[in-house]
């Protein structure tokens, strides 16, 4: 990869020596630069290419945003500020790497301005809708939210926050067409159709819930929430040996997963095979050295199974 974009920036540089004043080769070049990391070049080219210094320390920090190369965008962002203050994106942008670094307060304090700086950005209310669910503020989460996507009824990022936001204020019809949106503007992202079918699961409807579950699989194999829940509902509907295949394969991916252990004891219980059982209940031991309530059932459990067996 760092091969062909270096090949293309050498590309990008040739053909600008025969157009040295045109606009379009000039934006790519500098995303080239900054695929490279090279930020100082990329700033220059988009300043000959007739972009502000705000526009483009802006752009140069939503690319390193959006590679979570947290440092690098908030040195781009607060360098925009320094020449555009009044800048809700910038300002908004800042806000992310804020979050990033866990310092949500401040991070709100970023996207109230930017949403004051410009009232019809969308951006901004979904993130104070965003921070307000983290403090546990659910009017307030709901009143941004709706606010950003009244503003862009396309952004699925906002249609995801409303369903946890209905979810979590027990509105569970809203939160499923709020979630079946945020599908139909963003279908690549499997944790989507797990949380939708969660909703679907809660409300008894099981076999749209395994239909979503097995979309959030197939879209994304490492979700280990979905194979988790998957095999929960199998085990629900005492379909052991399908319950058995979908913990196996969440314990491939995440073998450290001690509670997968119970449910696939439970599974090889209820198919006959008690050795299979006591093995899953061992390997759950293993992992939960904690003595709590949970650990005591499973080594009842385990000791009666054992005198079963003898």
């Amino acid at each position: 990869d760092l091969a062909r974009l270096q090949d293309a920036q050498q590309q990008l540089d040739r053909m600008l020596r025969q157009a040295p004043g045109d606009q379009e080769l000039l934006r790519l070049l500098a995303l080239s630069q900054m695929s490279l990391g090279h930020d100082r070049e990329a700033l220059t080219t988009y300043r000959r290419a007739g972009l502000s210094a705000g526009e483009a320390h802006l752009r140069i920090g939503d690319s390193a945003r959006e590679r979570h190369q947290w440092r690098r965008a908030r040195t781009q962002y607060e360098a925009g500020l320094a020449s555009s203050p009044q800048d809700a994106r910038l300002l908004d942008g800042l806000g992310t790497v804020l979050i990033a670094e866990t310092d949500w307060r401040s991070a709100l304090e970023k996207f109230r301005l930017a949403a004051a700086l410009d009232p019809m950005l969308a951006s901004p209310f979904r993130n104070i809708g965003l921070v307000n669910l983290h403090f546990h503020k659910l009017p307030e989460a709901l009143a941004a939210l709706e606010r950003a996507r009244d503003l862009d009824a396309e952004d699925g990022k906002t249609w995801d926050l409303l369903g946890r936001a209905y979810a979590q204020g027990g509105q569970t019809a809203p939160a499923m067409s709020a979630y079946q949106r945020a599908i139909e503007e963003s279908p690549e992202r499997a944790e989507l159709y797990h949380n939708l079918a969660v909703l679907h699961q809660d409300e008894g409807l099981n076999r749209e819930a395994e239909r979503l579950y097995r979309e959030a699989i197939h879209r994304d194999p490492a979700q280990v929430k979905a194979l988790y829940n998957l095999g929960f509902l199998l085990l629900a509907e005492r379909r052991w040996s399908q319950a058995v295949d979908i913990i196996e394969e969440l314990l491939e991916k995440e073998p450290a997963n001690a509670e997968a252990y119970i449910n696939l004891a439970s599974a090889h219980l209820n198919l006959g095979d008690g050795i299979a059982a006591v093995t899953a209940y061992e390997r759950f031991l293993d992992l939960h050295p904690e003595d709590d309530e949970t650990r005591r059932k499973v080594e009842r459990q385990l000791q009666l199974l054992l005198e079963s067996l003898d």
